[in-house]
């Protein structure tokens, strides 16, 4: 959470609960393992009319293990499914974050509210 924000204290997570997650067409889903064991969350959510934008928060014991790759290209082809642009908004430190963007077809667009902004074209079919 160092680039995100502060970890939310329990009416923070209800209320994040309540309007991103717990809803139909969720914004925010739980990622577990094979074992079921939680991994993090994705965040999947129309960003603007052309736009989805795409991202995940990993819990630390799962850094390194190819999660955020692997989910990057299952959120990649969720998007082209809906022949959308992706974006992912991102703290201009996060080095790793920056890589998976650009190692996917991600191009850096400029700035959004503090973060460093990529964008994949959506592949028209």
């Amino acid at each position: 959470m160092r680039y995100i924000e502060p970890p939310y204290t329990r009416e923070q997570t209800a209320s994040c609960l309540n309007s991103a997650a717990l809803r139909q067409a969720p914004l925010i889903w739980a990622v577990d393992d094979l074992c079921d064991n939680f991994v993090g969350y994705v965040i999947f959510h129309p960003y603007d009319e052309k736009s989805y934008e795409i991202g995940w928060l990993l819990c630390k014991e799962h850094w390194r293990k190819g999660y955020a790759r692997e989910l990057t290209k299952a959120l990649i082809e969720a998007g082209e499914n809906l022949q959308k642009d992706l974006v992912i908004e991102c703290h201009p430190e996060q080095a790793a974050t920056k890589k998976i963007a650009l190692d996917n077809g991600f191009v850096y667009v400029g700035k959004e509210s503090g973060c460093n902004l990529y964008r994949r074209k959506a592949v028209q079919s």
